[in-house]
């Protein structure tokens, strides 16, 4: 198993599904640096996972399988941050759903006199 970086798999990912990318779209989808790219180019290079050419990377035979044998570790994020809620934004007081379910949406009113009854509580 390899750690990539996060650069890496947006590279990866990119010239995976479209097999042949400008390198000048990384930079504007992504903000990536040149030196991030170059990098990257001259690293997959050596492995033969790429060909450099006429400002575009493409993704070779053998690089496409070195995708599919680490689709996990770039596609696949190993810390599954959205199961985790920072505790700044976790509720002091926790409602249930019938008192979730009487306030409206759009209602501020509601809202602040829910908050207000559970305050004083």
């Amino acid at each position: 198993m390899r750690n990539f970086k996060s650069y890496e798999k947006e590279i990866f990912r990119e010239l995976y599904k479209d097999k042949s990318v400008d390198i000048y779209f990384f930079y504007e989808k992504y903000g990536l640096s040149p030196a991030h790219i170059a990098k990257f180019i001259l690293n997959c290079r050596e492995k033969d996972l790429v060909q450099y050419s006429d400002g575009k990377i493409l993704l070779t035979q053998s690089g496409i399988s070195y995708v599919d044998e680490n689709k996990k570790e770039i596609y696949l994020d190993s810390i599954t941050r959205w199961k985790k809620i920072p505790k700044n934004m976790k509720l002091e007081i926790q409602p249930t759903i019938e008192e979730i379910l009487t306030l409206s949406n759009n209602d501020e009113q509601s809202f602040l006199q829910y908050k207000e009854k559970k305050g004083a509580d």
